[in-house]
């Protein structure tokens, strides 16, 4: 099962989690019952029942959380032990958040398997024609040389394309698939997160989407001071963004050593002028809960917009090679025919 079925997953477990401690519900019960959810995978679905085995004996949500690293970042399960700590409308709002956070993480990869759903699909029917060109166009070329017993060779961009096609175009075309899919492991999706960082129409996307996701936490961390390293922490271990992970960790930093969050913001190059200009704003005209709101809905119109970008970017680049590398074929099967016609 994808990584978005997960999230999705953690999505209803967080929020129903903050309704249970709302209500004075007890976790375990609200665990048992999602054990049944079909958006977990089968080892998902064992390390919930550990969980709520782990409530039922007296132990703290955190603390079950913590022993199933495999499903909860370590950072995750601090995050909830540090809010076990405030009252329970409070520790409510923040696995609300959680729940939040979890949705946006689901509907990004959502977003990118749709968006890669039509490149995929076209690379797919170029696989197999490649296969077809392999197993039956090139034998009927190679016994057509050898038949007019020619002294040359096949042309070397025949032979590059006929027959190493596999080794290069293959196993780049299942990473990308594992990758629209979400089965990458976090190592491969933080490489492929690099290197599509450099690519402009993709580096946009992921920023407008981390400003995004940072201003959903920033009003939390104005009202609970004591939370904004465990949020930092816990941004920091679920963020791929090799950028937004450097913002977070000088915005930390900033916050850390007594910065206000207007002047932690302005030192960030990486994040909009405007976000720390109307912070700034906020702070001093005590209005700052409804700046955030306004500088989150604007977050999300640029997210938007940027992901626009970002799915026609994909199309258009997806085009381009799919079209470089259909004419690369062409050429490899036709040089070989052009030859024939010479030795004839």
């Amino acid at each position: 099962m994808s990584s978005r079925s997960i999230h999705a997953a953690k999505s209803a477990l967080f929020q129903q989690l903050s309704t249970a401690v709302r209500q004075g519900i007890p976790v375990r019960e609200v665990v048992q019952v999602l054990v049944a959810d079909d958006e977990w995978t089968h080892g998902a679905r064992a390390a919930l029942q550990r969980i709520a085995h782990r409530s039922a004996a007296g132990d703290a949500l955190s603390t079950a959380m913590a022993g199933e690293p495999a499903l909860f970042a370590a950072a995750t399960a601090d995050l909830v032990r540090a809010g076990e700590d405030l009252p329970p409308g409070e520790h409510a709002d923040l696995l609300s958040m959680l729940a939040l956070d979890a949705r946006r993480q689901a509907a990004a990869s959502r977003e990118v398997a749709i968006t890669m759903t039509w490149p995929l699909t076209l690379g797919a029917v170029l696989l197999v024609e490649l296969v077809v060109c392999t197993i039956y166009v090139r034998p009927q070329i190679q016994n057509a040389f050898d038949a007019m017993r020619a002294t040359a060779p096949l042309p070397l961009m025949a032979t590059a394309v006929l027959d190493t096609w596999w080794a290069w175009l293959l196993p780049i075309y299942l990473l990308l698939l594992l990758w629209a899919l979400g089965w990458l492991p976090r190592a491969a999706r933080d490489v492929l997160a690099a290197i599509g960082d450099r690519i402009p129409f993709v580096g946009r996307w992921r920023a407008a989407a981390a400003n995004a996701r940072l201003l959903d936490w920033l009003a939390l961390c104005e009202v609970q001071p004591a939370l904004r390293r465990p949020i930092a922490a816990h941004l920091l271990a679920t963020t791929s963004s090799g950028a937004a992970r450097a913002v977070l960790r000088r915005l930390d930093s900033a916050l850390a050593g007594g910065a206000k969050l207007a002047e932690a913001l302005a030192a960030q190059r990486a994040l909009p002028p405007r976000m720390a200009l109307l912070v700034g704003l906020g702070e001093r005209s005590a209005t700052l809960p409804a700046v955030l709101q306004d500088l989150r809905r604007d977050a999300e119109e640029n997210e938007a917009l940027a992901f626009t970008r970002f799915e026609r970017g994909c199309v258009v680049l997806f085009y381009l090679l799919i079209g470089y590398l259909v004419a690369t074929l062409l050429i490899g099967i036709y040089l070989p025919i052009f030859k024939i016609g010479t030795l004839l």
